[in-house]
């Protein structure tokens, strides 16, 4: 809530706009102000007035490191002399502690140097996001403290070319200080120093290759690049779904076709599995194997053909209607997963035409995605029934009037046990419909653990509080290529068309959770975070 004083003062206003600037507190120093603005001033009563003494006896202790490693006596002394000032003052000074002062004039010298630089440079690190490597910004709590102090901030993990050299060496000194030999702030899974780590430079060299992972493995390389490891999985416990006795419900889709009573229990099956698993494979649905084994086919070719004749559809603008990349969140998320993908925009206001698509996978592309848009809207008739609505209530909200097709090509991975082919996420759409290989990696989340989805010849996956959206996850394997295709179906972001809750579901006992909102301020929120493991929905709640 914005706060406005008597005299019409907006600190939010305020703040935004000082924020908007991203030139800190040295920009309103350097345009000249005489006056601090309001945002900065202390609340009455805040700045008490607390005596400094110039008695001699008070002093900040001061503590010699040298000879911490030497005879036992001399040790105790300093520990001893540590422990009196962290009790009494909690604050103490070192010397001799085996940094050289070149190296801490330096240091300070060049983070003098990145705040004196042209602000425009400074600009591009300016960020209130705290998940990136460098974070520079004034007051990283600006919206939540009463006022601002007139400070800014350098974070980093990944310093600024500036900084870089010099926090190295304050590393390796520290290094050497201590009695340990595997120092590392930057959480290297090899145990390796990693100050000089630039993440954003090695994703835009990655990047620029437009040949994708699978150009990696093309390349010969035995151990994965940086960009790709992935801390949180190495830290997670191992899956242990194998053992598991819980399996991935499955409908039979042929009980559409029979009498009353069997089309009652596969809508009671559907209900179920979508409120306790979000999740469930189909079986005679309709589409023919010849059809599903081709289109596998198809995805493999479009991957494996010349990177020349690919690099031609590389690219990262969304507006495309077709689009060869690997990680669409590639310069969002904290590792990038261990996969390539093509995306085609199959139905929506102004579909594409068959001309569009690579001659590699078009015909198949055309005839597959044609035969899931038919099964989708059985699918939303069934999903609207055991949600106790008409037949036709999600085809009639516009559920399936945009499907985009995702394949995507998980190449072999020589190190496994350190990334991911696809992170914990949950989709942003209404239903995915999905293909898979027998390769096997597919997990979904489950009773808090994580449970292998068998590779069924012929069935096709359907992954949709009611019903849940459920978390998911691709394992990277050493063996490949994995391929799966997937086909999400959304409501048009075009237009004023909302997401919200089904209003014949609400009632006095069953008020909405979330708020009505576009679908374009849905997609830009779940965008805007990468695989995270969370959807998009709970900014929007009520």
């Amino acid at each position: 809530m914005e706060t406005v004083n008597m005299a019409g003062y907006n600190r939010t206003s305020e703040l935004k706009a000082f924020d908007d600037t991203k030139a800190g507190v040295k920009g309103l120093v350097d345009g000249g102000i005489t006056k601090v603005p309001q945002i900065f001033h202390q609340p009455p009563g805040k700045l008490k007035k607390i005596p400094v003494s110039n008695d001699s006896q008070f002093s900040i202790p001061v503590i010699a490191l040298e000879g911490v490693k030497g005879d036992p006596t001399t040790r105790k002394e300093i520990v001893d002399k540590v422990g009196d000032a962290s009790r009494k003052l909690r604050f103490f000074q070192v010397i001799n502690q085996g940094i050289p002062v070149s190296v801490l004039e330096e240091m300070k010298d060049a983070v003098r140097r990145f705040y004196e630089q042209d602000v425009e440079v400074k600009k591009q690190y300016y960020t209130r996001d705290y998940t990136k490597p460098v974070v520079y910004n004034s007051n990283f709590d600006l919206y939540t403290e009463p006022c601002g102090p007139w400070a800014r901030r350098l974070s980093s993990s990944a310093l600024h070319p500036i900084c870089n050299k010099y926090f190295s060496l304050i590393k390796n000194s520290l290094t050497t200080l201590t009695n340990s030999d595997n120092i590392n702030t930057m959480g290297s899974k090899t145990g390796e120093l990693q100050a000089d780590y630039d993440r954003q430079s090695e994703v835009k060299a990655f990047d620029d290759t437009k040949a994708g992972v699978k150009g990696l493995v093309d390349s010969g390389i035995t151990k994965i690049p940086r960009i790709f490891i992935d801390q949180d999985f190495v830290l997670e416990k191992p899956s242990d779904s194998s053992n598991s006795q819980l399996s991935v419900p499955t409908m039979d889709l042929q009980a559409i076709k029979e009498d009353s009573t069997r089309r009652a229990e596969l809508i009671k099956q559907v209900e179920s599995a979508c409120a306790d698993w979000g999740f469930f494979q189909v079986i005679n649905h309709g589409i023919p194997a010849s059809v599903l084994d081709e289109m596998i086919d198809g995805i493999r070719k479009f991957h494996e053909q010349d990177t020349e004749i690919k690099k031609g559809f590389y690219t990262r603008d969304p507006s495309r209607k077709v689009l060869y990349l690997s990680n669409y969140d590639l310069f969002k998320s904290k590792a990038a997963n261990w996969r390539d993908s093509l995306g085609c925009v199959m139905v929506c206001d102004n579909p594409l035409q068959p001309a569009d698509l690579p001659q590699v996978c078009r015909d198949i592309v055309m005839d597959y995605t044609k035969q899931v848009m038919t099964l989708s809207f059985t699918l939303l008739e069934l999903l609207s029934e055991a949600l106790g609505v008409n037949p036709g209530c999600l085809k009639d909200m516009g559920c399936a009037d945009l499907m985009f097709l995702m394949g995507h090509y998980y190449p072999p991975c020589p190190q496994p046990e350190l990334t991911m082919a696809t992170t914990n996420h949950k989709d942003s759409n209404i239903i995915t419909v999905l293909l898979q290989d027998q390769m096997g990696g597919l997990q979904v989340l489950h009773q808090n653990q994580w449970v292998d989805v068998p590779c069924r010849p012929g069935a096709l996956l359907i992954s949709n509080d009611k019903f849940k959206s459920v978390n998911h996850r691709v394992l990277a394997k050493r063996t490949g290529p994995r391929i799966s295709v997937a086909c999400f179906l959304r409501m048009s972001e075009n237009g004023s068309r909302l997401y919200g809750p089904i209003k014949d579901l609400l009632s006095e006992n069953n008020p909405p959770i979330y708020r009505d909102i576009l679908i374009k301020d849905y997609l830009s929120e779940y965008y805007s975070k990468g695989l995270d493991g969370t959807g998009g929905l709970p900014n929007f709640k009520l």
